[in-house]
């Protein structure tokens, strides 16, 4: 059926130059994906906590995850933090993280990840400005009791590491345990296990998947985003029961990790079920082959493939002078 003309049908048409499509894809395919290449990080730091009182099995899968960070990524400073049951969580870890900052390894140009595995709980807060109901925080703990309640002391995760968002480096989240996704308001870059359960099978659980996908992507840079897009990806053959989960940090590009100074950010390899980005151009003149060809040829040449390994794929041509790539 027809019907009456949208009101941009009037409009005049816009026109933009080669290089200003260049511009406007490059930066909406690195904010996917990250900047071309980062330089080289001044130093890198890994936190990896967990709680003594354990009845989940972390010991083991944390170690590794750290060798994974020291063997392939180069890691400055890789730092495991046990938290035992008479101290108080929070102070430990901003100890820790005081320490850091005094360092200078929390500057400009410096990366920290800060790793956490064990149970979590979305506890609800009542505020003043709680009109619509309660805001949620994420607690952490280390074994639990038969109702459900930590055995050890409560970790307040936001405020324990609250110090980092202070500082001028990049900061990663990376929480294996339930209701991770509740840490999305954290001032950093998060990669969480789950949004609510998650798994405590060492089999299946998250930090064993991600041990297996950082030691594969070792070898060229990639973001964290796109680290997240081969967990999901890869989710059923890595044998993860739950859906993982990825937030940025406002304002802030994808952390890029992996690889040596100058080489591309890349993605996983393309699959039926993988990420797409459907492009639309309208081609002024005469709608022939030449025509289609010259722009394939010059999307090929000057945009995505610079950026990264994409695959550019002319799907079709409609006489409506749309050309869909």
């Amino acid at each position: 059926m027809s019907g009456p003309q949208p009101p941009r049908a009037s409009q005049t048409v816009s026109h933009m130059s080669k290089a200003q499509i260049s511009t406007e894809l490059s930066a909406a395919i690195q904010s996917g994906t990250g900047k071309n290449a980062r330089q080289d990080y001044k130093t890198m730091t890994a936190v990896l906590i967990h709680f003594k009182n354990d009845d989940i099995g972390c010991e083991d899968l944390e170690k590794q995850l750290a060798e994974v960070f020291k063997n392939f990524y180069g890691f400055h400073n890789i730092i495991r933090l046990l938290l035992k049951d008479y101290e108080n969580p929070i102070g430990v870890i901003w100890g820790v993280l005081s320490d850091l900052v005094a360092k200078g390894f929390a500057k400009k140009n410096c990366l920290v990840v800060v790793v956490f595995a064990g149970h979590g709980k979305a506890l609800p807060v009542y505020t003043s400005s709680s009109v619509r109901g309660p805001e949620y925080v994420l607690k952490l703990g280390g074994a639990l009791r038969h109702d459900g309640r930590f055995k050890t002391r409560e970790l307040d995760w936001k405020m324990a590491t609250s110090l980092l968002g202070t500082e001028q480096c990049d900061v990663l989240h990376i929480l294996d345990c339930c209701y991770a996704a509740e840490g999305m308001n954290l001032d950093a870059e998060l990669l969480a296990a789950a949004t609510e359960t998650a798994s405590a099978d060492a089999k299946t659980c998250f930090t064993a998947a991600l041990c297996h996908q950082l030691h594969l992507m070792s070898s060229q840079q990639f973001t964290v985003s796109t680290l997240y897009q081969s967990l999901m990806t890869d989710r059923r053959a890595l044998k993860l029961k739950y859906i993982p989960f990825h937030s940025y940090r406002d304002g802030k590009p994808s952390i890029i990790l992996g690889g040596s100074r100058g080489k591309a950010a890349v993605v996983p390899p393309l699959k039926p079920d993988s990420p797409r980005i459907l492009l639309t151009a309208h081609l002024e003149g005469p709608l022939d082959k030449g025509s289609v060809e010259g722009l394939k040829k010059w999307l090929n040449e000057q945009l995505p493939y610079s950026i990264m390994n994409m695959e550019i794929k002319l799907e079709g041509v409609w006489d409506a002078s749309s050309t869909v790539l």
